[in-house]
């Protein structure tokens, strides 16, 4: 429904990325200025950068020129850049572009006869109809997990009940471990590469790229925000060998942002993948169903205050973040040193714990 959703909106600002800004930047959060106002989240479940560019070159294509958004910003995961080795696209690119192609060309038909297009048909009869075979064969798994639903908000944005419901159900605990495993499945075999061949470019920077020249073309201010995943998932990271390819995933992304500034595009690169103290919260005890975190859903999504402070850093305001998360040419290797030393006492501190040896702070 996204695609339909982005087609009549008008929005100032769009949001780009994963579930991750889908559940974590509220279009409606005060936190936006009000220059910035109203914000629409253009931002897929399972999906790299490319399903949302072509959505949003959607609703750019069927606004009038000053009714265009202004500013446009992406939240970066680094997973959605890895291949399996020898294949040159990003394996995560649910939904198909095809399906968005296929979305777009029946909006454009729509435009041309007084008919729906079959495909917009068939997507909001899906959309509407109750399936009382379904939902009464689920029963059993509704009572047990409640009511939350994937509400789809008229702002674009997610829901978060299903995450509140799971947690109530489940635990923080058994969250972090399902989604931990999950990635330990998904990139430990085979191990995923940042280039899909050898020599050649990072997989998914071709998206960026197009982003940048959609940018230049209307006038566009973009936002980039490397996405912020808890301690516990980085570490997960480290052990199986990615940290080399994620600290290169940085450095590419700043060289292709300085190389959009010194073209004219007005563009800012924030790093909030560090182990700074949000990254470090402490996950509730295995069993554990009545505390919620303050920051993170599970090891990747993080909640809508966390995407708050992301905001406020990105507008120039105190957060909790330090200075030098704003990337760029003079400071990326200051950050990269800094991360990697917070993530080595970080890691040295839990050894202690484990052990029970607790070394002064």
């Amino acid at each position: 429904m996204k695609i339909y959703q982005a087609a009549r909106a008008q929005a100032r600002t769009v949001i780009l990325g994963s579930s991750r800004t889908d559940l974590g930047l509220d279009p409606t959060s005060s936190a936006w200025p009000q220059a910035m106002r109203p914000v629409f989240n253009l931002s897929f479940l399972g999906a790299s950068l490319t399903p949302s560019l072509v959505a949003l070159r959607v609703m750019v294509d069927r606004t009038p020129p000053a009714e265009r958004p202004h500013w446009v910003v992406v939240g970066l995961d680094f997973e959605s850049f890895l291949s399996p080795p020898g294949v040159p696209a990003p394996a995560r690119s649910a939904p198909t572009v095809n399906e968005m192609s296929e979305r777009v060309a029946a909006l454009d038909g729509a435009d041309r006869t007084p008919w729906p297009a079959k495909r917009i048909v068939q997507d909001y009869a899906l959309a509407s109809l109750t399936l009382d075979a379904t939902v009464a064969s689920l029963d059993t798994l509704v009572s047990n997990r409640g009511s939350g639903g994937y509400d789809l908000k008229p702002t674009g944005m997610y829901s978060d009940a299903k995450m509140r419901e799971w947690t109530r159900s489940d635990g923080a605990a058994a969250l972090f471990a399902q989604k931990n495993e999950m990635m330990e499945r998904e990139l430990g075999n085979p191990k995923q590469v940042l280039r899909g061949t050898p020599g050649g470019p990072i997989a998914g920077m071709d998206a960026l790229d197009a982003l940048f020249d959609l940018a230049r073309r209307n006038g566009i201010a973009l936002i980039l925000m490397i996405q912020p995943p808890h301690a516990s998932y980085l570490d997960r990271l480290d052990d199986m060998g990615y940290w080399p390819d994620y600290e290169r995933w940085k450095l590419a992304l700043v060289r292709h942002a300085s190389r959009a500034k010194a073209e004219g595009i007005d563009v800012t690169l924030w790093d909030f993948g560090g182990y700074e103290a949000y990254a470090r919260e402490p996950v509730p005890p295995a069993g554990d169903r009545s505390r919620e975190m303050q920051w993170y859903w599970d090891p990747l999504h993080y909640k809508s205050r966390f995407g708050e402070q992301m905001i406020d850093a990105a507008m120039g305001r105190p957060t909790l973040f330090p200075a030098d998360v704003r990337l760029t040419p003079g400071n990326v290797e200051f950050r990269l040193a800094e991360v990697r030393r917070e993530r080595d006492e970080y890691r040295s501190r839990s050894a202690s714990l484990a052990t029970g040896v607790v070394q002064a702070p």
